[in-house]
């Protein structure tokens, strides 16, 4: 704030031009004060966009870790469907060897008895 100052005689003018700066400086130290309001608001969003920021990262660290976790899953079923499609191709291959052979069609009227029997027990 400026002091007032007595400058002995008082002069239309003089008071005209004193109360024109006073209004000035006045006007001045508002604005300043706005700026600094605006400055301390831009800060803060300054900051908070860095906070954003540091976790949009951590966001897409832990995602890429998700997807390298989801990729070794993914590849560890596809290994274990694999082996479970081989196995069920090889016994498929085994089930129609043993039905073609000769003894399973030796003993089929046998397994056809030892059904109607359990049949008939249940």
């Amino acid at each position: 704030m400026i002091p007032e100052v007595d400058s002995g005689a008082s002069h239309p003018a003089v008071d005209e031009q004193q109360d024109g700066l006073v209004i000035r400086l006045r006007d001045a130290e508002a604005q300043l004060l706005t700026a600094a309001a605006q400055l301390l608001e831009a800060e803060q969003a300054a900051a908070r966009l860095g906070q954003t920021e540091e976790d949009l990262q951590v966001a897409r660290w832990e995602a890429a870790e998700a997807e390298r976790t989801h990729a070794e899953e993914v590849a560890q079923l596809r290994r274990e469907l694999e082996f479970s499609e081989a196995r069920a191709d090889h016994l498929e291959r085994v089930r129609a060897d043993l039905q073609d052979s000769v003894s399973w069609k030796v003993t089929a009227p046998l397994r056809a008895a030892k059904r109607a029997v359990d049949a008939r027990r249940t």
